[in-house]
C-alpha cells in the first residue's frame, strides 16, 4: 500500500522551505529553494519563481500537486481582545464589529480566522477572541505564484501555528500550558510567540544591534542582555493586556548550546526556562533551521489535531492541472457503417411514433373543445384575471385579524431597557406577510400562502429582497449611550439578555438575536445603534 504523503511549504524572505511528511508525522524529505524578491510581472506573464518551483519539484522527484502553505509573520495580523459572554451564533457579527477597533484595514479587505475561548473574571463570564488576518492582496501574491506552478493550496495558516503544532506533537509544549517561544537567530534577530492552551495569543519580531556606533561588533554578553530585555518587554506588555493568563514556561529555540543563557532567563524573570535544539525537533542536523520546522508543522495540519486552527483561505479558483494529450485512434470503417445503420433505424422509429402521438393529441384537443362549448374561445389571460380577482378577495378576508399578542410584547420592552438605552422604532410583522428589505425602510405586503420562503427580486434599485414570514416577528431598533464608549456594547447586551429571559418573549419566539450593531454620532455624542430581531 502506497504511503500517504503531504507537502508543507514555509515562505520565508528569499528562501522557500519544503518538507514532505508521512501520515506517521515524520519527515520524508526536506529541501529549500532560494529566490530573489521582486515585483509582480507585467502582462500576466508566468512568474520566474513558479518556473523555479517546477524545476525543483522535478529534481526532487516530487509528485504532489497540493501543498499546505505557512505564511511568514511579517504579513500576518495577530490580535487578541475580550468581549462579553454571548451565544456562539452571535459571536461572528460581534467579532467583525470589534475587529475594526484593532485592525487598521477594512474587514472586507482581509482573509481572517478567529478562535473563541470562555473564561471567568471576578465572577463574570467573558470570551477571549484570538484573531488572525492577512490582507487579501498579500495572500494572493503567494497563491498566484503557486497557481503559475500548477500547485494547489489545501491549507493556509500563519507560521507561528505551524511551529506550535510541531512542538505540541513532539511533547515540548503541553495542552494546558501558557508558554513563550523565543526564536533566536544567532543573536541578530528573533521572534517571541506566546501561546495559551495551544492557541497563539501574542507574536512579536525584533532585531538586535550587532554593530556598535564605532563600527565594532557587539560582544556576546551584551547581545545576551539585549535579547533578555526584548523578552522582558514582550512579557510585560502581554501581561498588561492579558492579566488572567500566567506564563508557565519559556522555551528558547536555538542551534547552539544555550545553557548559561537559560539560567540567566530563569533567574532574571523568575519563570522556568528550557532550551530546545532545532535539530532535536527535526531529527536532522542538516535541517537545523526554524523554516524547516514551520514547513514540517504545516505539512502535519491534516494529521495532528490542535486546539485551534487558523486557516486563511483565498477565494481564487484552483490551479489548473496539466493533463496528457489524448492518443490518436485509427479510423474504423466497420464501426462507422454499423453506427449509421443503427441511427437510420432509430430515426425511422422516431418519425413513426411522432406522427402517431400528433394524431392522438389532435383527437384529444377536439374532444376538449366540444366539452368547453361557448367558453372555448376564452383566452388564458381572461382565466388568470378571474382567478387573481377571486384570490385577492379571499386574501382580504383571511387577513382580518381578531386577536394578537402585540400588547404583551410592547409592555415588556420598557422593563428590558437599562439606563442609557432608548428605542427609536418597533415593528411587528404578522404571519402570512412578506417583508420587503429596502435601502431606507421596510414595508409589508400581503403574501401568497403558496409562495416560497425567500425569493430574490431585481425590479428596482431600492427593492432588494422579499422574505415570506410564517410566524410573528418583532424588530426593535434603538441606541445606547455611556460616557465610556466601551460600556455601550455591554448595555446593548443587557437589553438582549433581558428580552431572552422575559417570559412572554421566550414563550413566543424561538430566536431573539442581535442582527446589527454600529457606532454613530448624535449631536457630537458617540453612541451605538442596535437592531434586535425576535422570531
Amino acid at each position: 500500500m502506497t504511503e500517504k504523503k503531504q507537502l508543507g511549504l514555509f515562505w520565508d524572505d528569499n528562501l522557500l522551505y519544503f518538507t514532505e511528511s508521512s501520515s506517521a508525522a515524520s519527515i520524508i524529505k526536506s529541501f529549500t529553494i532560494p529566490y530573489t524578491s521582486q515585483d509582480d510581472n507585467p502582462f500576466n506573464q508566468v512568474h520566474p519563481l513558479a518556473t523555479t518551483i517546477l524545476n525543483a519539484f522535478k529534481e526532487q522527484n516530487i509528485s504532489e500537486t497540493t501543498v499546505n502553505l505557512s505564511i511568514p509573520t511579517k504579513d500576518i495580523i495577530f490580535r487578541s481582545f475580550v468581549i462579553p459572554w454571548m451565544q456562539p451564533t452571535e459571536i461572528k457579527d460581534v467579532v467583525e464589529f470589534e475587529a475594526s477597533k484593532y485592525v487598521p484595514f477594512a474587514i472586507s479587505d482581509l482573509y481572517y480566522s478567529f478562535h473563541s475561548s470562555t473564561f471567568t473574571e471576578d465572577g463574570v463570564r467573558r470570551i477571549r477572541i484570538s484573531l488572525v488576518a492577512i490582507k487579501k492582496i498579500a495572500l494572493e501574491k503567494y497563491t498566484n505564484i503557486l497557481e503559475d506552478a500548477y500547485v494547489e493550496t489545501e491549507v493556509i495558516e500563519p507560521g507561528p501555528l505551524s511551529l506550535l503544532r510541531v512542538l505540541f506533537n513532539k511533547g515540548f509544549v503541553g495542552p494546558e500550558q501558557t508558554v513563550a517561544l523565543v526564536e533566536n537567530s544567532g543573536f541578530s534577530s528573533g521572534k517571541i510567540v506566546i501561546a495559551s492552551k495551544g492557541v497563539p495569543q501574542f507574536v512579536r519580531e525584533f532585531k538586535l544591534k550587532t554593530i556598535a556606533e564605532d563600527g565594532k561588533e557587539v560582544g556576546h554578553k551584551i547581545l545576551e542582555n539585549s535579547l533578555l530585555n526584548e523578552i522582558r518587554m514582550s512579557l510585560e506588555y502581554f501581561h498588561r493586556q492579558n492579566n488572567e493568563l500566567k506564563i508557565n514556561k519559556i522555551l528558547l529555540l536555538s542551534t547552539v548550546d544555550s545553557t548559561e543563557f537559560i539560567t540567566m532567563i530563569t533567574q532574571e524573570l523568575a519563570i522556568e526556562a528550557a532550551a530546545v535544539n532545532i535539530s532535536a525537533v527535526t531529527n536532522s542536523i542538516e535541517h537545523s533551521d526554524i523554516g524547516h520546522i514551520n514547513a514540517f508543522g504545516v505539512s502535519l495540519a491534516n494529521n495532528v489535531t490542535m486546539p485551534a486552527n487558523f486557516y486563511l483561505y483565498s477565494d481564487r479558483p484552483k490551479a489548473i492541472k496539466i493533463s496528457k494529450a489524448p492518443e490518436k485512434e485509427e479510423f474504423n470503417i466497420k464501426a462507422v457503417v454499423a453506427t449509421a445503420i443503427i441511427c437510420l433505424g432509430l430515426l425511422g422509429c422516431f418519425f413513426f411514433l411522432s406522427n402517431k402521438s400528433v394524431s392522438a393529441v389532435k383527437s384529444k384537443l377536439s374532444e376538449i373543445k366540444q366539452q368547453l362549448g361557448t367558453k372555448a374561445g376564452s383566452t388564458t389571460t381572461s382565466f388568470k384575471m378571474k382567478t387573481n380577482s377571486i384570490n385577492n378577495k379571499l386574501q382580504s378576508l383571511n387577513s382580518i385579524r381578531t386577536q394578537g399578542k402585540t400588547s404583551l410584547f410592547l409592555k415588556a420592552i420598557p422593563e428590558a431597557l437599562p439606563p442609557g438605552t432608548w428605542i427609536t422604532k418597533i415593528s411587528v410583522t404578522y404571519p402570512n406577510t412578506i417583508i420587503f428589505s429596502e435601502s431606507s425602510s421596510s414595508t409589508e405586503k400581503k403574501a401568497d400562502p403558496k409562495s416560497t420562503r425567500t425569493r430574490k427580486t431585481q425590479k428596482t434599485t431600492n427593492e432588494k429582497e422579499e422574505e415570506y414570514v410564517t410566524s410573528t416577528i418583532v424588530d426593535i431598533e434603538g441606541y445606547s449611550y455611556s460616557k465610556d464608549t466601551s460600556e455601550q456594547f455591554g448595555l446593548i447586551n443587557d437589553v438582549l439578555k433581558r428580552l431572552q429571559t422575559n417570559k412572554d418573549y421566550s414563550e413566543n419566539f424561538k430566536k431573539i438575536i442581535l442582527k446589527t450593531i454600529k457606532s454613530s454620532t448624535i449631536d457630537e455624542y458617540h453612541v451605538t445603534s442596535f437592531f434586535i430581531r425576535c422570531e
